[in-house]
């Protein structure tokens, strides 16, 4: 990842090292608005296993159903083929930064639908999305079936030549495989898969930790000694022998990378993905519910806490980023141009309304030219100041005019003295 361009690659190594600490862990790589966290967020699903390696061998992608809404959007609505339209099904708007450098969209198990700017859209057999000339500053709206943030991928079924897919072993694994179920599981060897199941998580919790910085020793498999020497790793080293353990079962499964996206926001209603929120897991189809499951063995040390790290001073910066990047996707898709074009339409709408109507039109109008008109009369009414008929005017500029001249000879009414007994004493 980094500076080395796609974050999750076409192949995942167990035999690197991974450091104790990386320094850019807490660089932001997406932010997602929604009703809740959009949760564990797929990027690429692996299905062979060999000499510590997950590869995912290519295969045709199933194009999504493209539809352009009206008006002057930009965005196109993909559809997965075959998808039943939910009334108004959860939504989650993903706006990734540039630290996210992913040739995949970063989407939650139960997507049905994407919003996005892009000639085309794609998804491969285990549900992972890929599109062409996609345009990142616009970001994309996913539309879910589900708001559970621990949802798996529900397809395909691992029949036929799939079955081999969700199964394959390497040879040398097997026998030592075989011999770490009976000592986890016991006498519940017969038990349904999702009692094994449960039993694993049990058992991965009680006899392992979670812990970086393992070398591990050539000419023998990373897993292996993961499993029957080591007893602690990180999450790419569960999630690896939880997918073989069950494959030994006979569960199919298949390896997910992606992120955790639970951290929220102080202030705003969205979550935030960093790359220190990079994780893998395994999905396992469990035949008695006829359905794929999320499956995450780590210890909950090793996983992404969804507690808040932001100080006040970074969650303001954050939250102006937000902004930044919400107005950006908005133009971008067309939004704001379409707001402004729909509030104008509806004005337009309105005057019509008004002015057309044989009635409606003059009376509004005769209205407003009277409401003008005693508007006015009152302006004019407080300007004058005094509303007395002008005879009367004239008779108290008269009167000062005299009480100027009386005062010249010392002769000045007094405050309490009233006209009459004023002439009186004057006299």
């Amino acid at each position: 990842g980094g500076d080395r361009g796609v974050i999750f690659p076409a192949d995942v190594d167990l035999w690197r090292t991974v450091p104790l600490k990386d320094p850019a862990a807490s660089v932001v790589v997406l932010r997602a608005q929604g009703n809740g966290p959009p949760g564990y967020l797929r990027g690429r699903v692996y299905t062979q296993y060999a000499n510590g390696r997950w590869t995912a061998p290519e295969g045709p992608t199933t194009p999504f159903e493209a539809e352009i809404p009206p008006g002057k959007l930009t965005y196109t609505v993909f559809r997965a083929p075959a998808t039943p339209a939910a009334p108004d099904p959860p939504r989650f708007n993903i706006l990734p930064t540039v630290a996210l450098r992913s040739d995949t969209l970063m989407t939650p198990g139960s997507t049905v639908a994407v919003e996005t700017i892009a000639d085309t859209l794609g998804a491969d057999a285990n549900g992972i999305l890929f599109a062409e000339e996609w345009d990142a500053a616009g970001g994309y709206t996913v539309r879910a079936s589900s708001e559970n943030p621990l949802s798996a991928y529900p397809a395909p079924p691992p029949d036929g030549s799939l079955a081999d897919a969700y199964l394959q072993l390497p040879e040398n694994l097997q026998a030592p495989l075989a011999a770490l179920n009976r000592q986890l599981l016991g006498e519940r060897a017969d038990a349904a898969p999702a009692a094994r199941i449960r039993a694993m998580n049990t058992w991965f919790a009680g006899h392992f930790t979670y812990a970086l910085g393992q070398r591990p020793r050539p000419r023998r498999d990373p897993v292996l000694q993961f499993l029957e020497e080591w007893r602690r790793g990180h999450c790419e080293l569960f999630a690896s022998a939880t997918a073989l353990l069950l494959r030994a079962q006979g569960i199919p499964t298949r390896y997910v990378t992606g992120f955790v996206c639970l951290e929220p926001h102080p202030f705003g209603r969205y979550w935030l993905a960093r790359l220190g929120d990079a994780h893998a897991w395994v999905e396992a189809y469990v035949a008695e519910q006829q359905a794929w499951i999320l499956v995450d063995t780590t210890p909950a040390v090793g996983l992404p806490t969804g507690q808040p790290q932001m100080s006040w001073l970074a969650a303001v910066a954050d939250r102006m980023r937000l902004f930044w990047k919400t107005t950006l996707a908005q133009v971008k898709r067309g939004q704001a141009a379409d707001l402004i074009i729909r509030g104008l339409t509806a004005l337009g709408a309105a005057l019509l309304w008004f002015v057309a109507h044989p009635l409606r039109g003059p009376g509004t109008i005769a209205a407003l030219v009277a409401g003008l008109l005693v508007a006015r009369r009152r302006r004019a009414l407080a300007r004058a100041g005094d509303p007395l008929p002008p005879t009367i005017l004239e008779l108290k500029a008269e009167l000062a005019a005299l009480e100027r001249r009386l005062a010249a000879h010392g002769l000045t009414r007094a405050p309490t003295e009233t006209l009459r007994q004023f002439a009186v004493r004057l006299r």
